[in-house]
């Protein structure tokens, strides 16, 4: 990802006379003034520093992004570019009542981004200030056993077989506790992580594990 695309995901960003770096306010806290300095690195990553510490894990979260996206080079921008990427996937993440909150949109070559309507017809390509919640989430309720997945594909897969599944955005880098607080409140005794075989799959389970227990 470059400056100039993070810009668009930060409020107040501006681009400072020295031509290089840009300031914005910091998404990763209640910022009343421009703490946050990002610029292009020397490799192609993105350099993002907040003056009042917040981590850069912190940043990425609070946009909408993982790591990787918002540090690779390789990363796309704000909006898809280039004949070479297309759309193969939504996923569509709602509330209780089946209302759309925001999307998984995987492309190929494999990569995935989130985004919510803009209410203008089009998309907004972070989730800030939207309220993150599990997949198929009005499938959950009162169920007695959800089991796990990581990825949207795989849950949806289950969901076919009519076995109630649910996962979560962005895998271990973007997990949040309060999931496993929503599984709580629905009323589900039991949760049955299936993990993808590699590192990340194990962390990815391990982070549920602990939330769920």
């Amino acid at each position: 990802m470059t400056a100039a695309e993070f810009a668009r995901l930060v409020k107040g960003a501006r681009h400072r006379g020295d031509g290089q770096w840009w300031d914005a306010k910091c998404p990763g806290h209640d910022d009343r003034r421009a703490s946050l300095s990002f610029r292009d690195g020397d490799t192609g990553s993105l350099i993002v520093k907040c003056h009042a510490s917040c981590t850069v894990e912190q940043i990425a979260r609070a946009v909408g992004l993982d790591m990787k996206a918002l540090c690779s080079p390789n990363s796309p921008g704000p909006r898809p570019r280039g004949s070479a990427r297309r759309i193969v996937a939504t996923y569509d993440y709602t509330d209780g009542a089946a209302a759309l909150l925001y999307q998984v949109v995987k492309y190929e070559p494999k990569d995935f981004r989130l985004r919510r309507a803009d209410g203008a017809g089009g998309w907004t390509w972070n989730l800030k200030d939207v309220h993150r919640v599990l997949y198929r989430l009005p499938t959950l309720a009162e169920q007695a056993c959800v089991y796990w997945t990581e990825g949207e594909k795989d849950a949806d897969r289950l969901g076919g077989l009519g076995i109630t599944a649910t996962t979560s955005p962005g895998g271990a880098q973007a997990f949040r506790d309060e999931y496993a607080e929503q599984l709580a409140r629905l009323g589900v005794q039991q949760v049955v992580i299936l993990p993808d075989n590699d590192a990340p799959g194990r962390q990815y389970a391990a982070a549920v594990a602990r939330a769920c227990r």
